[in-house]
């Protein structure tokens, strides 16, 4: 999965639920693990700071 798709995905959780969103909310949106987005962002993948 590229890395546009997993910002775009995380701006559509931003948008829906506000920052109140969790890895495990994100994950069921991604379809993949949670423990596999946390080491996406753990290698420096800010999923955040881009929606600033």
């Amino acid at each position: 999965m590229s890395r546009e798709r997993i910002l775009d995905i995380t701006r559509q959780e931003v948008i829906r639920s506000g920052f109140r969103f969790s890895m495990n909310d994100l994950s069921k949106q991604l379809g993949m693990s949670t423990k596999t987005v946390v080491r996406i962002n753990a290698r420096g993948w800010s999923l955040l700071s881009p929606l600033y």
